[in-house]
């Protein structure tokens, strides 16, 4: 069993039981692809290419918004195009 230290919180919520275009949600599946919702990419800026940083220690995940000329970015693809 893993130990916490007194840094973390238990999530209180669930999985997004909703659908609605209307919510703003990021997730992640099990292959490691990242989605955005529409209204999140919208309050993203809509960038055509993101950077992804890992904190190792804290196993966390950042994306910024970058400059879309460099190949280590990573594009932004349309699900159904």
């Amino acid at each position: 069993m893993m130990t916490l230290d007194t840094k973390w919180e238990k999530f209180a919520g669930g999985p997004a039981v909703t659908k609605s275009k209307s919510v703003a949600r990021v997730t992640i599946n099990r292959k490691g692809l990242i989605y955005l919702s529409d209204k999140m990419y919208t309050a993203f800026g809509r960038p055509k290419t993101v950077a992804l940083f890992y904190n190792r220690e804290d196993g966390r995940i950042a994306v910024q918004r970058v400059h879309d000329r460099l190949e280590l970015h990573f594009k932004f693809i349309k699900l159904g195009s």
